[in-house]
């Protein structure tokens, strides 16, 4: 039901996928449903993998079934009962923060060139691990007391952070990037219906913060079936250069996903046996006699 396709680059996860995907828009007796989606990372992304699709398919109503995580968030928080900042009125708000001094400890640098958009930054960071007020208030108190000659900064961001909330409380705004906790808000209070899912791919990506990961556990909870195709190599004299990927392998099977390894698929990037010897044996240990 949760499975991520694993391989390296070029043996056919993505063409699978698509293939699969196009075979299940043919399929549907409801071709407008949003039962179907194609998930992937960035507005890019998502402009090549259509055009992509228009090659092969000719036409159809499979564009607004192609989305990102970002895109998909928007839809379903627009169920929910509350306003949301947006871009500009996020770096207004972060402007009036910074010309106030920007937190105490650095109200003599605040002015600088480039500290509004480190602290951008550091909101946004702190967004995407979803880190909320009351647990970053209780990190500053543990590292004040671990680090007591930082104390001041972490006071500092912690007062910058603050300030951030309490700017979108008082207009009764939200950040999307808070979407999973709202999202949960609006389920427990609201007993709003959410829409569930067919079958959703989910392609492009090797890592995922951990609100898009929260993100997918939700949606894979409200979806008969999710496929994943993530570019990784699992042999083990390769792990070094797939460090982020097998660690995002790991989170994903906690969630419940199954690994299937397509390791050994071939190769369609190249025709060439050189290049296929090559990219079997280049990195392989000079102990071992090089395959074939």
């Amino acid at each position: 039901r949760l499975a991520v396709l694993a391989g390296p680059a070029g043996i056919g996860k993505t063409r699978f996928c698509l293939e699969n995907f196009s075979r299940l828009l043919h399929e549907s007796k409801t071709p407008l449903a949003r039962d179907l989606l194609y998930i992937l990372p960035s507005a890019e992304h998502r402009e090549r993998m259509v055009d992509l699709m228009l090659r092969k398919e000719g036409g159809g109503f499979f564009g607004e079934r192609v989305v990102t995580f970002n895109r998909l968030m928007h839809e379903l928080l627009k169920a929910g009962d509350f306003s949301l900042v947006t871009d500009v009125g996020r770096r207004f708000l972060i402007e009036a923060i910074v010309e106030k001094g920007g937190g105490e400890y650095f109200s003599s640098v605040s002015s600088f060139p480039g500290f509004l958009e480190r602290i951008a930054e550091f909101i946004g960071e702190l967004k995407e691990s979803m880190v909320g007020l009351e647990a970053f208030r209780q990190s500053v108190k543990k590292l004040g007391e671990e680090t007591p000659e930082l104390k001041g900064k972490y006071v500092g961001l912690l007062q910058i952070y603050e300030a951030y909330e309490t700017g979108l409380e008082a207009p009764g705004l939200r950040d999307h990037r808070d979407g999973l906790f709202l999202l949960r808000e609006t389920e427990s209070h609201e007993k709003t219906l959410f829409p569930s899912f067919r079958h959703l791919f989910v392609d492009g990506f090797f890592d995922f913060s951990r609100s898009q990961l929260e993100f997918l556990h939700w949606l894979a909870q409200r979806s008969e079936r999710v496929t994943l195709a993530l570019t990784v190599d699992l042999s083990e004299e390769r792990k070094g250069l797939f460090e982020t990927p097998l660690e995002t392998l790991k989170e994903l099977e906690k969630f419940g996903f199954e690994t299937v390894d397509l390791s050994r698929q071939t190769n369609y990037r190249t025709g060439s046996s050189s290049l296929r010897h090559i990219e079997r044996n280049l990195f392989r240990s000079s102990q071992k006699p090089a395959e074939s």
